[in-house]
């Protein structure tokens, strides 16, 4: 995955474990050539529970993955 603090795409992701916690981060990523919004999601979600494992197998509440340009 690569993150870059201008990428050329912002995300915003928010995990549920239901009764126990809830998790929102956002970020900027740029995508591979070719690459879709699935293997996006993917990517983000993997290096979040890698940082995070207690939050593996938390229901995805919300994702956004748009252009980062105005």
């Amino acid at each position: 995955m690569t993150t870059h603090t201008e990428g050329t795409h912002h995300w915003v992701i928010t995990l549920e474990i239901p009764g126990r916690a809830a998790f929102t981060q956002d970020g900027t990523y740029t995508p591979r050539p070719g690459e879709t919004r699935s293997g996006a999601l993917h990517a983000l979600l993997n290096s979040i529970t890698e940082q995070k494992p207690h939050l593996r197998g938390a229901n995805i509440t919300f994702f956004s993955i748009e252009p980062n340009q105005l």
